[in-house]
C-alpha cells in the first residue's frame, strides 16, 4: 500500500505528532525535525503527467523540464506544485487519516 511506503519508518501516531508540529512551523514558525520533514517530502511525487489531457507538472525546482514537453502547442507544461489537485483522492497517498502531507511542499 502506498500510503505504508510513505510513513516508512514512522507509526501512524508519530505521523500525527510530526503533523502537527508541521503545521505549528508553517503558521508560525519556529524549530522543526529536518530529518522528519526530509523523509517524508522526498517521498512525495516530483512529477504529474498526464497524457490523454496534455498535462505536464514538476517540482524539480531549478530545472526546466516543461521545455522538453513537445509539441508545445500540445502541452499544457510548468513548474510548480499546483498538481496535487489532478490526482485523484483515491490516489493521493500522502493524505494520510486525514492529514494532508502534501503541505511539505509549503517550505
Amino acid at each position: 500500500m502506498m500510503q505504508d511506503f510513505f510513513l516508512g519508518e514512522f507509526s501512524t501516531e508519530d505521523a500525527r505528532v510530526f503533523y502537527g508540529q508541521m503545521e505549528n512551523f508553517l503558521s508560525h514558525g519556529g524549530v522543526i525535525d529536518k530529518y522528519k520533514w526530509g523523509c517524508l517530502r522526498m517521498k512525495l511525487p516530483s512529477f504529474y503527467v498526464n497524457f490523454d489531457r496534455g498535462i505536464y507538472r514538476h517540482t524539480d525546482y531549478g530545472r526546466v523540464h516543461e521545455d522538453l514537453a513537445l509539441p508545445k502547442d500540445k502541452w499544457n507544461a510548468s513548474f510548480g506544485v499546483d498538481f496535487a489537485l489532478l490526482v485523484p483522492d483515491d490516489l493521493q497517498y500522502w493524505i494520510v487519516d486525514g492529514m494532508n502531507f502534501w503541505k511539505l511542499y509549503g517550505f
